[in-house]
């Protein structure tokens, strides 16, 4: 799991972790929450925005218990189209997070990466 400021700056990396049923999106970003990982709850501020995709959806409740602001995209939730208001607040969130992942494929971030997953591994 990848923490980034929303200017791209890779805060923290965490993980790797085994691909299964458990280990989603969610569970890894409560896990984080709740123990604390690396240290997170000292460099976030309350109102902090955490920026999340739909995949997040279950860790919402613990992060904003933590009095943290999330924002995701918004859901149908049994409509047939979003209104004026949803729209423009899930294009938003959508292009906060397409800059943020779009600078996650460069060569120096994904090399980065595999420098730092090969150390765990190896340790």
């Amino acid at each position: 799991m990848i923490t980034t400021a929303t200017d791209g700056y890779i805060l923290s990396v965490v993980g790797p972790f085994l691909a299964d049923g458990k280990n989603n999106d969610a569970s890894i970003a409560k896990n984080i929450f709740i123990n604390n990982e690396q240290d997170i709850l000292n460099w976030l501020h309350e109102d902090d925005i955490i920026v999340v995709d739909r995949g997040f959806r279950d860790s919402i409740n613990t992060i904003e218990r933590f009095g943290f602001n999330v924002e995701m995209p918004d859901f149908l939730k049994g409509k047939k189209q979003l209104s004026c208001k949803e729209v423009n607040h899930s294009r938003c969130v959508t292009k906060v997070r397409w800059i943020l992942e779009s600078g996650m494929l460069t060569n120096e971030v994904f090399s980065a990466l595999i420098f730092h997953f090969n150390n765990l591994v190896t340790s």
